[in-house]
């Protein structure tokens, strides 16, 4: 089957290296043998022209050998959205973040899925976790593209594009695929229930409690009022001055320090930064460094 290594692209949706409970056509959950399928299950945005020129060819090509070299019928699906179109419910998904002028591709596999970042100090490979990276940043993607053609003609025919790999080229905004307030609350207004106050408000006094004094109580009682009222603590007294010792004739003035004061640590020496001189001396990278990729636009490097 045709395999093949993604150019670097964003991630708008899911997250490589967790899994989901897969749902079918229907948004139900999938189950087999009483055991839900579990899935490594996202989506990479490539520009258009990117995709056009080195990811199309690949799919169209496993595609059409499903089907000896013939055209696939219309209603095959080849895992992908085109940015610029509407969902199902007419919905442009150029509204979603990071679709407009892009076509996304769907990746999905039920095998364990490793994914990595080039270590830039040593040159090697790093494997990373889910909390390494985020669903906004860049990765690219080996991934294997197989055609089907369903021996059921009731089934839809498409593309199975199930990841290998996954390398994190680069950071990106953070995209947060769930409603937004607005969304969710915008346009309503909400009564208070009984007992409540407003967000921000000081809390309620119990019914018949008194008020403490600053907040609408009364103020405290000062001496010379009747026996039993309250008094206010007495002031604690002042720190005593500190004054230097008198420097002794002819001599310039000495700074003790002042009593239960101890003297200032001496500064820690400056070491010079750390230098990589193998490299500096012979200008070349370490031998069997990994190739370095392109950058997208509005990527930013690796931690």
């Amino acid at each position: 089957m045709p395999e093949l290594l993604f150019p670097a692209g964003r991630l708008v949706y899911g997250h490589p290296s967790q899994k989901i409970h897969k749902k079918d056509n229907k948004k139900q959950p999938m189950f087999k043998d009483g055991q839900p399928v579990m899935v490594h299950s996202f989506g990479v945005a490539y520009p258009k022209d990117v995709f056009n020129s080195t990811v199309w060819p690949v799919m169209y090509q496993a595609a059409s050998g499903a089907y000896g070299g013939q055209q696939p019928p219309p209603h095959f699906a080849y895992k992908f959205k085109d940015g610029d179109t509407v969902d199902r419910q007419g919905k442009p998904y150029a509204n979603r973040e990071g679709y407009a002028g892009h076509c996304v591709v769907h990746f999905e596999t039920q095998f364990d899925l490793l994914a990595y970042r080039i270590n830039p100090q040593t040159g090697g490979w790093d494997q990373i976790t889910a909390a390494d990276y985020k669903t906004g940043d860049y990765i690219a993607v080996r991934a294997t593209v197989e055609g089907n053609k369903p021996a059921d003609p009731t089934h839809t025919p498409g593309l199975f594009v199930n990841p290998i790999g996954v390398l994190h080229v680069g950071n990106g905004q953070a995209i947060i695929n769930a409603p937004s307030a607005d969304q969710m609350f915008g346009g309503q207004q909400f009564a208070l229930p009984p007992g409540a106050t407003a967000p921000g408000a000081p809390p309620a006094m119990p019914s018949g409690a008194a008020m403490p004094p600053g907040l609408g109580g009364a103020a405290p009682m000062m001496p010379g009022q009747p026996p039993g009222a309250y008094q206010p603590p007495p002031a604690a007294p002042a720190a005593p001055q500190y004054a230097p010792p008198p420097a002794a004739p002819g001599q310039p003035p000495v700074y003790a320090q002042p009593p239960g004061v101890a003297p200032a640590a001496p500064a820690a020496p400056t070491y010079p930064p750390a230098h990589d001189y193998v490299a500096s001396v012979t200008g070349q990278p370490v031998p069997g460094a990994p190739p370095a990729y392109p950058m997208p636009p509005g990527a930013q490097p690796p931690r």
